[in-house]
Parts: C-alpha cells; sequence; structure tokens
C-alpha cells in the first residue's frame, strides 16, 4: 500500500477510484429506496421502461432508414451497371 501514495498520492487516487464510485452508487441506491414509496419507485421503474422502449423504437428506425438508403444504393448501381 506503501508504494501507491509514493508517486505524489496519484496511484493511490486511482487505485481508490473504483470503491469510491461504487460507494457512491450504494449510497445514492440506498437514499433512493430510504426515501421513495413504493408507489414512486414503480412510477419511476415505469417511466424509464417506456423511456427505453421509446429509445429502441427510435433506434430501430434509425437502422432500417441506414438499411433502406444502402438498398436504394445498391439498385441504383445495379441499374446502373446492366445499362
Amino acid at each position: 500500500m506503501h508504494d501507491l501514495w509514493r508517486d505524489g498520492f496519484t496511484a493511490g487516487w486511482l487505485a481508490a477510484q473504483p470503491l469510491i464510485q461504487q460507494a457512491r452508487a450504494d449510497a445514492d441506491r440506498y437514499y433512493y429506496l430510504a426515501f421513495n414509496s413504493e408507489e414512486a419507485q414503480q412510477r419511476h421503474k415505469e417511466a424509464l421502461k417506456a423511456f427505453d422502449v421509446a429509445r429502441n423504437r427510435a433506434s430501430t428506425a434509425e437502422t432500417w432508414a441506414v438499411l433502406d438508403r444502402i438498398a436504394a444504393e445498391r439498385a441504383a448501381a445495379a441499374q446502373g451497371g446492366t445499362q
């Protein structure tokens, strides 16, 4: 452990970051659970689920738009090559 702090705390700070981030995430989670009713938690869960569905739909629409563009380019190239 002594070697971690030899370079002016940088290595020690870097080594501690995952632990600090986990502690913060745990504290946030326990605070959320302690100060939100089950109904509020359920509403949040449903809102996040709806958001995920909307995001996935948008992503799927974007994917299909790209695939349609590629298909149109290939069709145009195929017609240009046969003429």
